[in-house]
């Protein structure tokens, strides 16, 4: 993760409550994301396309829904985006290495993360994020209890910062890829 780019900015206002990044696909369990967002009054900002485009637009139009969808932002720009939500969620039924997670982390965001592969081998729970379940009242009891409590919100976005500089930073990574080649050659 570039930790010169993402990075907290306290200039930016918060104008959402709720931000999540990725490919509309059922792998991100968006269905279930928007069921538990149902009722719950927030601001959210998805940024994405995908095949399940029309589903995030129903769900907006059905359920009156204040969320903004945004199909491409570039890289450079999200750090703007991340600084501009409070929380940020990927409840995904799977992942590899969920790159929009780190830079939300770098951006010192607390965030929150199913309890998957990819994921929790990321997230320690209230450390550095919130891990729920990838059912609709996991996602929902998570997003309430993290957006109700700044004092957490606070310690654990401090927290995901300092786990980015120290394990995902780009130095860190060049060091130890440099470090695995040497190994190699010698």
């Amino acid at each position: 993760v570039d930790t010169k780019l993402f990075k907290h900015n306290s200039n930016i206002k918060k104008k959402y409550d709720i931000l999540f990044i990725g490919r509309l696909d059922i792998q991100k369990n968006l269905n279930n994301l928007l069921e538990a967002l149902v009722g719950l009054s927030l601001n959210i900002l998805f940024i994405g396309k995908g095949k399940l485009k029309n589903m995030v637009l129903d769900y907006k139009k059905e359920y009156n829904l204040d969320l903004e969808l945004i199909e491409m932002v570039s890289n450079e720009k999200l750090p703007r985006y991340m600084n501009s939500a409070k929380i940020y969620i990927l409840p995904s039924l799977a992942e590899g290495n969920p790159k929009t997670l780190l830079e939300a982390m770098a951006c010192q965001m607390p965030v929150i993360g199913s309890n998957v592969p990819g994921i929790s081998n990321i997230i320690m729970h209230n450390v550095n994020g919130m891990i729920c379940d990838t059912t609709i009242n996991g996602i929902r009891q998570s997003i309430n209890d993290l957006y109700n409590n700044v004092v957490l919100q606070n310690r654990i976005a401090k927290n995901a910062r300092k786990y980015i500089l120290k394990h995902c930073s780009l130095d860190i990574i060049v060091k130890k890829e440099f470090k695995v080649y040497n190994n190699i050659l010698n």
